[in-house]
């Protein structure tokens, strides 16, 4: 009987509370007590894990990133109000429009980037005819033929210009030189005409 005096409330013979004692050095019925057991509980809800973590990175991000950053820079560095170089075809509206110098201008600056270009060598030439600058535009438009320039006028402007400076044979030779490539072109058929008859009346 006296072995279940003491019994803490817990239902258990005193002489289970001395086996504890000696087995596991506390006097307590279960293993882990309330407090232990909110402490437990307290722990596990203050740790990190279950938590979202925030990854470094990737190299491909960095990249993106890097290359958009260089492109805003560009794009600052850029002066405000910077106009759009001029481009062939607003130089051959210009001509058009009668403004032979300012397309000649134009011309002229794309000639650098491309020196051998037969369009624009053809459009320069004819531009200098056109304000009387008879010998050199004949230099741009022999380059434009040189290069084999792949349309009729660059031999019909470069002919006329001939005739102009009364260089009769010249203009024959490239009148031919184009009609052997273009041999139905109503324009170079009647300047190989117009020679014949110069040549007649001569």
């Amino acid at each position: 009987m006296e072995l279940f005096l003491e019994c803490g409330g817990r239902g258990r013979p005193a002489y289970y509370q001395a086996y504890r004692r000696r087995r596991f050095g506390t006097s307590r019925s279960e293993p882990f007590s309330r407090r232990e057991t909110n402490a437990s509980a307290h722990t596990k809800a203050a740790s990190p894990v279950g938590l979202a973590i925030r990854r470094p990175p990737s190299a491909a991000a960095l990249q993106k990133s890097a290359v958009f950053l260089l492109a805003l820079l560009l794009c600052l560095s850029s002066p405000l109000g910077a106009q759009q170089r001029p481009s062939r075809d607003d130089a051959v509206s210009i001509a058009i429009a009668g403004e032979y110098q300012r397309a000649y201008d134009i011309f002229r600056n794309l000639l650098h980037d491309a020196p051998d270009d037969p369009l624009l060598n053809y459009y320069t030439g004819a531009a200098c005819v056109r304000m009387n600058k008879q010998a050199e535009g004949i230099d741009y438009l022999e380059k434009a033929v040189r290069h084999e320039a792949p349309f009729p006028q660059a031999y019909q402007e470069l002919a006329e210009a001939y005739l102009k400076k009364k260089l009769n044979s010249q203009a024959r030779d490239v009148v031919d030189k184009g009609l052997g490539r273009y041999p139905k072109n109503q324009g170079l058929q009647k300047l190989r005409a117009k020679i014949q008859r110069l040549k007649s009346e001569g």
